[in-house]
């Protein structure tokens, strides 16, 4: 997907002012004043991180920018949201889900959590798991947040019914959910809004920010406190930060004793606040962006930085689909936004930070780095990588496949090898061995000679042991490639149990034959996590062999015959003959006819 830098050379940013000594104190913003913003200097860099045809649903945006700068939302046209991360020289898609992403922030260690909808679930993921929160109406109609507490915890605040439909106006459902010792409990928040922030600040209250003000929870007691308009709410380490929007201005809410007052924090935004976001510092500063309605259906986008006396304006574009800002380290802000879809029903994702002394008028395109982490994303799917979700798939296949990287080098990909990014060596592995695709759908278990179908995956890598090929998977298994290390034990004839995981069931199936009966029940109990999570039958289709022979724990047809469905009806024709052979029924929802062409494909023809 090709991506395009351009600079917006505007002035008068504030940015550079001498932070305040506590945004407590900050001094109100008049009126932008078009006199203030000369075009002396550059004040902001803007790129364009993502453009792609755009679909109906919550396009919300989210950035983190500590310890590397994260970008999340619901990209080019197909319902999977992504987390693009950005390599300095280009921007990567970190990772991707089937479903709308809502929320993205990170915690205490710097590691990336999301929260997406997928038709009617909320799931929060973080390494590599996924967890379902609660049951939703339409993943569309979504909203969340996450923050975490001092312990780590994550706390969510998640909004449903807030499109009016044909069955009335929204509702705006406001919902709180957080993790016990016995599972994820969610429970009503009182009032009702479209949209919510979430802060826990250090005495273990719960604040939610909503279109009327805040509710907070203390104990289990809810509380209602209206501010005047929507509130955005966060914390610092000193408390809590309220930023209300109301009309032209914005103000600053604080709390004492229970009780919430505010002031005035922008006088006047020269037209109406239709949205804003903000972000503290580790200095404790409190930045602020906004977009600002100008008139006939125009708006832009504005940044108050701290202490500052007038806001800079960011961009003549609007934020009418998403709007978000972080501070990295360097106490440098980064605005996330959306305009409004082009005449071509494009949708745009636009990244601005202060302007930096050298900073060119246009930047090469990372078209580069699209081919070569959509390659490597692909190789990974291939050597079976779950979730496989067809969207992330698509994505990548047509990045690696696109006619305009025809100009991509060996030397560009053995640099980015060196690096240390692990799609690049994945990919200069398959050009160095030759690459073929070895079916694995059978493998045989020390069971007499019968033999069991692990999935329907393929194992990509070098028709033979290339001695450079092995060199780049090795890189790439160093580089935190999974996969990678994968395809190494599985060519050399090692265990492939050190990278059985939730993610890669196929390497615990592979794991069964020469497991200990303690390692059996450890491949058991992944291959069940990753069974509820499958999009391909591996797991559920090891698993039910693993319940219907007791190995790795209690014996149990009637679960295995379960476990042989699921992995049925995600197209595994083996699980399908021994569901047969069982006397199992196909599952409910999954097509006759398909079930009969996965079974003859078998060699068997079941009894009308």
């Amino acid at each position: 997907m090709p991506r395009s830098w351009g600079l917006l050379v505007l002035a008068g940013c504030s940015g550079g002012a001498a932070p305040a000594p506590s945004f407590a104190t900050q001094t109100p913003s008049p009126t932008p004043d078009a006199s203030v913003v000369a075009t002396e200097m550059p004040a902001w860099t803007i790129e364009l991180v993502e453009s792609g045809t755009s679909q109906i649903g919550p396009l919300e945006l989210a950035v983190s920018a500590r310890p590397a700068l994260r970008i999340a939302g619901t990209f080019a046209g197909i319902a999977a949201g992504h987390v693009l991360v950005d390599r300095t020289t280009r921007w990567e898609t970190e990772s991707s889900v089937v479903g709308f992403m809502l929320a993205m922030t990170s915690d205490a260690s710097g590691s990336p959590w999301t929260v997406h909808a997928r038709d009617t679930e909320l799931v929060l993921s973080h390494g590599g798991t996924a967890e379902r929160i609660a049951k939703i109406e339409y993943d569309y109609d979504a909203r969340a947040a996450l923050a975490f507490d001092r312990a780590g915890t994550p706390h969510l605040c998640l909004v449903t019914d807030n499109s009016d439909t044909d069955a009335g106006p929204a509702k705006g459902t406001t919902r709180y959910a957080t993790k016990s010792a016995s599972g994820w409990v969610v429970e009503p928040v009182p009032g009702s809004s479209r949209h919510c922030t979430i802060a826990v600040p250090a005495d273990g209250r719960v604040v939610i920010g909503t279109e009327q003000g805040v509710a907070v929870r203390t104990g289990p007691t809810w509380t209602e406190h209206a501010l005047g308009g929507e509130t955005r709410v966060t914390t610092t380490p000193a408390g809590l930060v309220a930023v209300v929007e109301r009309g032209r201005g914005l103000a600053l809410a604080s709390e004492a004793q229970g009780s919430w007052t505010s002031r005035p924090l922008l006088v006047d935004a020269g037209g109406d606040v239709l949205r804003s976001a903000i972000a503290v510092d580790a200095t404790e500063q409190l930045h602020v962006v906004y977009e600002r309605d100008r008139g006939q259906g125009q708006s832009d986008v504005w940044y108050l930085a701290p202490g500052a006396v007038t806001p800079s304006k960011v961009s003549d574009e609007d934020a009418r689909i998403g709007l978000a800002i972080a501070v990295d380290p360097a106490g440098a802000p980064h605005i996330v936004f959306s305009p409004m879809l082009s005449p071509q029903h494009n949708q745009r994702v636009l990244h601005a930070r202060p302007y930096r002394a050298g900073d060119p008028q246009t930047i090469v395109p990372r078209r580069v780095g699209d081919y070569i982490a959509g390659c490597g994303m692909f190789i990974e799917s291939v050597i079976g990588l779950e979730p496989g979700d067809d969207p992330r798939m698509q994505r990548a296949f047509a990045d690696c496949t696109d006619e305009a990287y025809r100009d991509v080098t060996t030397e560009t990909v053995e640099q980015d090898c060196a690096a240390g990014h692990a799609y690049a060596c994945l990919l200069r592995a398959a050009w160095a061995g030759k690459p073929a695709r070895t079916f694995l759908d059978v493998y045989e278990l020390d069971k007499g000679n019968e033999r069991i179908e692990v999935g329907e995956a393929e194992v990509f890598g070098p028709e033979t042991v290339d001695t450079k090929a092995h060199d780049y998977l090795a890189k790439a298994c160093a580089a935190g490639s999974a996969p990678a290390c994968f395809q190494l034990a599985f060519i050399t004839k090692t265990s492939t149990l050190p990278q059985c995981s939730r993610s890669l069931p196929m390497a615990c199936a592979l794991a069964v034959k020469g497991a200990t009966k303690a390692e059996l029940t450890t491949i058991r109990s992944t291959l069940a996590e990753a069974c509820r999570m499958a999009t391909r039958p591996t797991a559920c289709h090891m698993l039910a062999y693993l319940e219907e022979t007791g190995l790795g724990g209690k014996k149990s047809v009637k679960e295995a015959k379960q476990h042989y469905q699921r992995a049925c009806a995600l197209d595994g024709a083996g699980a399908c003959v021994r569901l047969v052979a069982m006397g199992g029924k196909r599952a409910a929802d999954m097509d006759e006819d398909h079930f009969r062409d996965l079974l003859a494909s078998r060699g068997v023809k079941p009894k009308r």
